[in-house]
């Protein structure tokens, strides 16, 4: 297998983001549906993100997605995943604390995160990563999360003492690519909870969607076998799925220096754009744009990356590679 990143591509795709990115505000993840209120207990909200994002991958598969309507609004995979956390947090907040946790089971995960005919995939791994995540917590950190920050010093990575690398001890953790590090990395630092020393090691945290971006906008190369793999939607093995994904976020490191900013702002365009634009079955370019989609400033009836993106005219646009035997993301 070979993949490359794709240095003359990122920098035609860095000219047409910088016009759009003026529109789009970091997101300071105060969003009453999802995550806890401003001007809360700085543990409280921590072990909200920690726990949360411990069990954030994964949420729809192929034919069964996690989709539900609450109060008459239709939520589907991390959104109805957050949506319901909130509503535990709210109704039963004792749920995230560690002493608690190191015992859950995965009825009590099932309990929490299924609703109407939504039920989530693998609670069972999901409740071992929370029994993990907590254990854990109370050995090291004296329960908080709050004592990493203090421990990392504010930096992400630091001599092996970093926030990140910090992390690594934790199952939930533990993938080599660090996307769910970086995802808690990025709420914690919105919230002011976390202030990074270090943005020169700030990486974006790679997923599904922005894997699928990389690969219809060409920011990765790759040779004909495996995209043919791709497209035949064969399996991948563990060691490939982690090689593209480092290919990958190199490349988002090569794209967000070259437009100046953070990667963790990067990825707030990336997330929403994969979502509302560039989603899996249905991309504008293969339907028209949404209501949704107008949320990205800058289009005109179409995607932005049209006249750029390489699967724009294909019968079937590439979508992401068959591996879903993971909790990494």
């Amino acid at each position: 297998m070979r993949i490359e990143v794709c240095i003359e591509k990122i920098s035609k795709i860095s000219q047409v983001l910088s016009k759009v990115l003026k529109g789009i505000k970091p997101d300071p993840f105060t969003d009453p549906r999802y995550y806890p209120p401003k001007n809360e207990d700085p543990e409280s909200v921590s072990r909200f993100f920690f726990f949360m994002v411990a069990i954030d991958h994964r949420v729809s598969r192929p034919s069964k997605p996690y989709i539900a309507e609450i109060n008459g609004e239709v939520y589907e995979g991390a959104d109805l995943l957050y949506r319901l956390g909130k509503i535990t947090y709210d109704e039963d907040p004792s749920f995230f604390d560690p002493n608690r946790l190191k015992y859950i089971s995965a009825h009590d995960i099932k309990k929490k995160f299924d609703i109407s005919n939504a039920a989530i995939p693998d609670p069972e791994t999901r409740a071992e990563l929370l029994r993990d995540a907590a254990t854990k917590l109370l050995e090291f950190y004296k329960g908080e999360v709050i004592n990493i920050i203090k421990e990392s010093k504010n930096f992400l990575k630091h001599k092996g003492r970093g926030f990140i690398e910090r992390l690594r001890i934790f199952k939930a953790y533990s993938d080599p690519v660090e996307k769910k590090s970086y995802l808690l990395a990025k709420f914690l630092e919105r919230r002011k909870i976390l202030e990074v020393k270090d943005w020169w090691n700030a990486e974006v945290p790679v997923d599904n969607h922005l894997v699928r971006i990389a690969f219809r906008l060409n920011l990765v190369t790759l040779d004909k076998e495996t995209e043919n793999r791709i497209r035949r939607y064969e399996e991948f093995k563990w060691h490939e799925d982690v090689e593209i994904r480092l290919a990958i976020r190199l490349a988002y490191k090569h794209l967000s220096k070259t437009l100046g900013i953070s990667p963790f702002y990067l990825d707030d365009f990336l997330w929403l754009f994969g979502k509302r634009c560039c989603n899996t079955e249905k991309p504008v370019c293969k339907s028209r744009c949404n209501d949704k989609c107008y949320e990205i400033k800058g289009c005109i009836e179409n995607c932005i990356f049209l006249e750029l993106c390489k699967e724009a005219n294909a019968t079937r646009p590439i979508t992401k590679y068959n591996y879903y035997s993971t909790w990494y993301y």
